[in-house]
Order: structure tokens, then sequence, then C-alpha cells
């Protein structure tokens, strides 16, 4: 009995000196990780987000995200290539059939992509291809707002040139700042209210 435990031992010890299961787990992994939905996400994460979008990538971010990412379906691939101004990338899309108003999962389109990116020929590309100039991804804005609020002044000219409303910029609102903790807080003195039974709170 002794001997067949000893015989166990070497043979675990062998197993895991070769690495045999290690690279076993390994390839149980690979395979998973395309279900996880945390590596999913990134296929909904090219170009510069809204400027309404209270967590956009940091540029440090942008960067990191250069490669293409697995498994792309064509809407995916259409705004990929839309992010990395590649027009014949576009055009090629564009010319197998795929929609050109076609959104992501935050109703971002390519032209929304490409206008925050400042990718003038793609843009113009677009809209030669009637994609929709006014369109509003989750957060309300229009291709047009990002492309001012990103400071691409040409895109911007192109989009007002053919007929896009513009931003309207009279009052800011809490989901422009690139950060939610930037909200601004203000501590009220108390001394300063004065506090009246069906009035409410008014300022002394």
């Amino acid at each position: 009995m002794e001997g067949l435990a000893n015989q166990l031992k070497r043979g675990i010890s062998r197993q895991f000196s070769t690495g045999s299961l290690r690279k076993s787990l390994s390839r149980q992994f690979s395979r998973q990780s395309s279900l996880d939905p945390r590596r999913n996400n990134l296929r909904f994460s090219f170009g510069r987000q809204s400027s309404l979008d209270p967590i956009r990538r940091s540029p440090l971010h942008d960067h990191a995200q250069l490669s293409v990412p697995e498994n792309l379906d064509s809407t995916m691939q259409l705004l990929f290539m839309a992010s990395r101004g590649d027009v014949k990338g576009v055009e090629d899309l564009l010319d197998e059939g795929v929609d050109v108003n076609s959104i992501d999962l935050d109703g971002r389109t390519a032209l929304h992509i490409a206008a925050c990116e400042g990718h003038v020929e793609v843009v113009k590309l677009l809209l030669s291809r009637r994609a929709n100039i006014d369109a509003r991804d989750r957060w309300g804005s229009t291709v047009c707002a990002d492309a001012k609020y990103y400071g691409n002044v040409e895109v911007y000219n192109i989009l007002k040139a053919r007929g896009a409303k513009a931003p309207k910029t009279t009052r800011k609102t809490p989901m422009t700042v690139a950060n939610p903790r930037e909200i601004p807080e203000y501590e009220l003195n108390p001394l300063e209210l004065q506090v009246r039974k069906s009035d409410g709170i008014t300022k002394a």
C-alpha cells in the first residue's frame, strides 16, 4: 500500500515538473477567455468616446488598444477602420454591403468615431455614402458635438457645411466632465441659509 502511494506521488511530481498540467490548464483558459465579458467589452471601445460620456478613456488607454480585437462582426470592423483612419478599409466594407449607419452598443456610428478622431477623409467618405449626420449616441451626443469637443475644426466645418446641427454651448451639464469625480462640490454655510416652514430653503 505504501509503495502504491509513493508511485502516485512520483507520478504527480513528474506531471507538475514537466508542466503538462499547466499547459492543459492554459489551453482551457485560452478557450474560455473569449466568453469573458470584460474581454468582449473591448469590441465597443474604439476611438474616443462621446464628449458627454462621464467615463471616457484616458489617452494612455487609447494607445494601449491598437491591435485588432478578435472576432469582430461587420459593424465593429467598420468602426475599427474608422477609428484608425483607414479610408480604403472603410470603403471596402461599405462596398461589401455593411450599413454605413451601423451602431455599437453605445449607439455610436463610424461617423461618430471618425469625427472624434479627426479623420477628415473618412468623414468625407461616410458622408458621401449618406451617413446620418445628426445621429445621436447613448449620451445624446451628435457627430458635430464630438468634433467640436475634440477640437477637430476641419471636421466640424465640413459637418456644418453639410447642414449638421451645431451643438448648444449655452450651459454645461455634469456629463461633460472627463470623470464623475470632477463634478464641483460646494459647501454651504448654514449661517447664510434661512429656513421657513412653507418656503423651504432660501438665501439669507
